[in-house]
């Protein structure tokens, strides 16, 4: 399982050893470690054990109605079989660690984080032998999970079309084209980069040479020789972003607005208008 990992992750992990002046891990640091008190922390690692509950109740219901006796539960909660034992680690330990590393080291914490651990779910609760799963219990439970599933597909396209919201969300805005925009009216994608946060922080992964405003690339270096202009990026209703935005143009440079809308299935989302101030000149 290890080495399967690694294919995938082999190219990002040689990335990150080999990244220009760390920023990225300096990136990482700033957007997923937190500042908090013991107390605060402690709240969201409960949190975390709360919603990874929630995400099994169903599961966890229907062990309960098939009444496992005492040896039963002994033989769940520590497996007899060695193979099954192995299986409960591989299922607690990325479970809990993650909580309890928040303890010490504060981070942004999330019950979607346990959702690669319920894979091995159906071994640990249901994998005793003296566990006594008659078959038409299992039928209705494969049938029951079955129409969840079906259900899920069936809203589905309800569930796209009500997201054609016309409000801007960290996950609707339209990072692609405006990375294109950026490009197109800067000439170049090694720019410094600043504005609306909600937009600003999706643009690097499309602007690989790029670097944010607030964190330019060091005096002497050679990205730092290569930024050829200053822009921002704006939202709609950002009054003061967009202020920012004309006094960067100024006279030397540009400010344009670009206006995208998403459609699904004939459907149309209202149109997003986007700000893009280039400032020319010094970049320092």
């Amino acid at each position: 399982m290890a080495a399967a990992a690694l294919v995938p992750l082999a190219p990002h992990i040689h990335w990150l050893l080999t990244e220009r002046d760390h920023d990225m891990e300096q990136f990482v640091t700033a957007s997923m470690m937190d500042s908090e008190s013991f107390g605060s922390a402690m709240g969201a690692s409960l949190f975390y054990f709360g919603g990874a509950v929630a995400f099994i109740l169903l599961p966890l219901a229907f062990f309960i109605v098939l009444r496992p006796d005492r040896v039963t539960l002994r033989d769940t909660i520590w497996p007899e079989d060695p193979g099954r034992r192995q299986a409960l680690l591989l299922f607690i330990v990325p479970l809990v660690l993650p909580p309890v590393v928040n303890l010490i080291c504060h981070h942004r914490l999330t019950p979607l984080w346990t959702f690669s651990n319920w894979a091995l779910l159906p071994v640990i609760l249901f994998g005793s032998p003296r566990l006594n799963v008659p078959a038409i219990a299992a039928a209705r439970a494969c049938l029951a999970a079955l129409a969840v599933s079906l259900a899920a597909a069936m809203v589905s396209p309800m569930v796209a079309r009500a997201h054609l919201a016309p409000q801007l969300h960290t996950d609707a805005a339209h990072y692609r084209q405006v990375a294109a925009a950026i490009v197109s009216l800067a000439n170049s994608q090694s720019v410094l980069i600043g504005g609306s946060e909600d937009v600003v922080q999706g643009l690097f992964y499309y602007l690989p040479a790029a670097w944010p405003m607030s964190r330019p690339p060091p005096n002497g270096s050679a990205a730092k020789s290569s930024i050829t202009a200053r822009v921002m990026v704006c939202i709609e209703g950002d009054v003061a972003c967009r202020a920012a935005a004309d006094s960067l143009a100024g006279s030397s440079g540009s400010v344009s607005d670009v206006t995208f809308a998403r459609t699904y299935l004939g459907f149309a989302s209202p149109p997003l208008t986007y700000r893009i101030a280039v400032g020319r000149g010094s970049t320092n």
